[in-house]
């Protein structure tokens, strides 16, 4: 079980310890990786490259002593020293040959030396590549071109006669898709993976690396030199057609057919990929009453084309009134007050207005912000153009914007009402254009999980309550932060957007670390989900930015089945919770040694808020409140620990009592 323990700190007894007899220390070589290629050197490596880090650990079996120096040496001369029995050594720029050696030294003034490993800096060459047919013999440089006919797949090959080979291996781009701990590598690729870039590589015992690349194009022995035959079967020429058409084409050719475009009035308007006999949705409402020629050009695998003959048929569609928000233009940029004009245009059909146009605003939640209707009800419609009363854009944030236009007209020849609408978006922009600094410090993104996909591990509050932290900053003075969680799962069951926390600040503050929580099981209820966790900060000249990450609600998810804790806290006085004022630790306990965690924590003193911070860690460690208790009375921990590699979130919350000793 996952738990902290809060220390006090408090003078410990010295402790006779009986003395051990002094022995010599010992070290070694546990690692080298070649910082040139990043290749991972074993251990037990005779031989190293010209440019490494060298893990080097020490230690020595009297409890008695310890270790008070470690050396690397680049053969006599000292490369590095440190006294931890992990040291990093790095090298660079070895000459070949030089030998590389480890020493360390115990406080009784004992001292060892490591096993000598010798720098091998030549590379490794590789003595022939085959691609396809060719066999390239002792290649040089990494600008290869092959060219390969084939029918089926081509064999690729690398071979090394250097003695001291660790590796070789094929990729193709980036992806490794063979390799051997041998001087021989081969596979085949398919013909239909060109053109494509090969990379031959070549890998020694010190973890030097060369590496050939190959720009391999292969031309596939397909066809037999004929164009392909095609027609469209259905509609019939001269059929009258209107609403949605299907158009049929029959393509057909020996090699296969690679792609059918349907062809109207001249102008490509669909394709089908790898289908001889496709069928075609056709809009005919995008076309004006009248002629609409058809045709379909098919190409066969082998790129030869031919377009069939043409079909004429007739179309003859209701055609009713389109609206359009002429002004402002999309994506415009605005200020001030700001009319809006709309168009509205006959086609072929008579029309008239069910009720009136209206124009309205909405902000980035989607929700009203600003109306104008212009009386339209029982009137006929003809192509005009109507313009609202403005907006007045100076009460609106910084923001992006959307602008919709709607009216229901009954046309001529259809029996319900339409609606008619367009829809665009501008951006709003005052004086003060720069948006306040906002951040999610806590709980974070996981490192499995970068993009924050649904589909991967997230953050997961167990619990039905947790916090966030944020720091937040801006020039002009922040005047208030909110959290909102919207779930991305619970369709029907959650809340669009639930505000949780919404915290003012007067006066405006320019800078503040902001803590703000939530509480599952209150008002709005939040079901079990994923959630996005949004930060919405804004500032006096009313900029507003969004900070948001990805959270998974999971109440008693068994993969968070742990939780931690305080333990009972005893002074000096051995009575519990009581402790005199100073610095305390809080120690974590049961936690799992290959996990990286992070608590954030916070104290409040009688007064109020005292400290505050984030500190991340690995395994099992002590974290220092670093302010000190220095008043008497109740006070309160509060504790948020986020495992960074499941996304676990444990919440905590206790108080402990300060006393002054006499």
């Amino acid at each position: 079980m996952k738990r902290f323990a809060l220390l006090a700190l408090v003078a410990l007894a010295a402790c006779n310890t009986p003395t051990d007899p002094i022995t010599k220390p010992s070290v070694e070589f546990t690692g080298f990786v070649n910082t040139q290629s990043g290749v991972t050197i074993p251990a037990n490596s005779t031989t190293v490259p010209a440019n490494f880090v060298a893990v080097v650990r020490s230690s020595v079996s009297s409890s008695a002593d310890r270790i008070s120096d470690v050396q690397c040496f680049n053969g006599a001369t000292p490369v590095t020293t440190g006294v931890s029995y992990k040291t990093l050594c790095g090298y660079a720029g070895v000459n070949n040959g030089a030998v590389i050696k480890a020493t360390a030294t115990s406080a009784g003034g004992t001292s060892e030396t490591s096993k000598i490993v010798t720098v091998d800096s030549v590379a490794p060459q590789a003595s022939s590549i085959i691609v396809g047919g060719t066999t390239i013999a002792n290649p040089t440089g990494t600008a290869l071109s092959v060219i390969v006919t084939a029918n089926s797949n081509v064999d690729l090959a690398v071979t090394s006669s250097d003695p001291d080979v660790l590796r070789t291996y094929i990729k193709i781009g980036t992806n490794v898709i063979a390799q051997s701990d041998t001087n021989t590598t081969s596979t085949t690729v398919a013909v239909n993976t060109a053109p494509v870039t090969v990379v031959f590589g070549v890998i020694d015992n010190a973890g030097n690396v060369t590496q050939y690349t190959t720009a391999l194009t292969i031309n596939k022995v397909i066809g037999d030199g004929q164009a392909p035959t095609v027609s469209i079967s259905s509609p019939i020429a001269g059929s009258t057609v209107n609403g949605t058409l299907t158009v049929t084409a029959n393509a057909a050719d020996t090699s296969g057919i690679a792609t059918v475009d349907l062809i109207a009035n001249g102008n490509p308007i669909a394709t089908s990929s790898g289908v001889a006999s496709p069928s075609f949705s056709v809009d005919t409402t995008k076309f004006p009453n009248g002629p609409l020629v058809l045709a379909a050009r098919a190409t066969d695998k082998s790129g030869l084309v031919t377009t069939s003959s043409t079909v004429t048929v007739t179309v003859l569609n209701v055609l009713g009134p389109v609206l359009q928000i002429t002004s402002p233009s999309n994506n415009a940029i605005l200020t001030g007050a700001i009319p809006v004009t709309v168009n509205i245009l006959k086609r072929s059909s008579d029309y008239t207005y069910v009720n009136d146009l209206s124009v309205e605003f909405f902000d980035y939640r989607q929700t009203s912000i600003g109306k104008r209707t212009i009386a339209l009800s029982g009137q006929a419609g003809v192509t005009n153009n109507f313009t609202t009363a403005s907006f007045d854009l100076n009460n609106f944030p910084n923001d992006l914007y959307t602008i919709k236009a709607t009216v229901t007209v009954n046309v001529t020849g259809e029996t319900a009402p339409r609606d008619i609408s367009d829809t665009i978006t501008v951006k709003n922009i005052n004086t003060n254009l720069t948006p306040p600094a906002v951040i999610i410090t806590h709980p974070v993104r996981l490192a499995t999980n970068q993009q924050q996909l649904d589909t991967s591990p997230l953050p997961i509050f167990s619990q039905t309550s947790g916090f966030i932290v944020g720091a937040i900053s801006d020039d002009k003075g922040i005047v208030s932060a909110e959290l909102r969680l919207t779930c991305v799962s619970c369709g029907l069951l959650g809340p669009v957007d639930a505000l949780e926390q919404y915290q003012a600040y007067t006066p405006a503050v320019t800078s503040a670390t902001v803590l703000l929580s939530f509480d599952a099981d209150g008002t709005p209820f939040l079901p079990d989900g994923i959630y996005t966790m949004r930060l919405v900060v804004q500032d006096n000249d009313n900029n507003r930015n969004i900070q948001e990450i990805k959270v998974k609600l999971a109440r008693n998810d068994l993969t968070c089945a742990a939780t931690f804790g305080f333990p009972i806290i005893n002074g000096p006085d051995n009575i519990g919770d009581k402790l005199t004022p100073g610095s305390a630790t809080a120690s974590t306990t049961g936690l799992d040694n290959t996990h990286s965690y992070r608590v954030a924590n916070w104290i409040t003193a009688p007064i109020g808020l005292r400290t505050f911070g984030i500190n991340a860690f690995s395994g099992t460690t002590s974290v220092s409140f670093s302010s000190g208790f220095n008043t008497q009375g109740n006070w309160g921990f509060n504790t948020q620990l986020e495992d960074l590699n499941n996304g676990c979130i444990d919440n905590l919350a206790g108080a402990v009592a300060v006393f002054k000793l006499p």
